[in-house]
């Protein structure tokens, strides 16, 4: 009985359904066409340079998310200890 467990995601940029699959690695987060992650580094990149204080919240947010993600996966292991 060796059964693969399925989580269905939605993709961070359309919202379209994602199969992710139980296991080792990170969890894809954008549609496997890759259209879908380019478009919203498209759209990261022109909010970054974007002048004035819609930059630099961008910037932040850009900071704070990746200071998130790294928390998250210092702590997962210790979850399941």
């Amino acid at each position: 009985m060796n059964r693969e467990v399925t989580v269905v995601t939605p993709c961070q940029h359309c919202g379209a359904p994602i199969e992710q699959r139980r296991g080792r690695g990170r969890p894809k987060a954008y549609c496997p066409e890759g259209d879908c992650q380019a478009a919203a580094q498209r759209e990261r990149e022109l909010r970054r340079a974007t002048p004035g204080r819609e930059g630099a919240l961008a910037r932040a947010e850009q900071l704070y998310e990746r200071m998130e993600s790294g928390l998250a996966a210092a702590i997962e292991p210790l979850a399941h200890a």
